[in-house]
């Protein structure tokens, strides 16, 4: 099962849960227990270059993520 990362539109909390497919319409938030949550789109990647390598994480919580 994999990890997503949330955020609840009523409180703005953003929280991680950990949720199989099925699941996803019955995620509610932990702080204020509203169901007006959206998943958000996390990426991360890897770049090379001169035998360097750097990571990046980056969130679109708080950016209008998707739902």
């Amino acid at each position: 099962m994999p990890i997503y990362e949330f955020q609840c539109l009523k409180c703005q909390n953003i929280f991680e849960e950990l949720v199989s497919g099925s699941q996803t319409n019955q995620i509610r938030c932990p702080k204020c227990n509203s169901d007006q949550v959206q998943r958000c789109l996390s990426q991360v990647f890897a770049r090379t270059g001169s035998g360097q390598t750097a990571k990046s994480n980056a969130s679109s919580c708080g950016s209008g993520g998707f739902s």
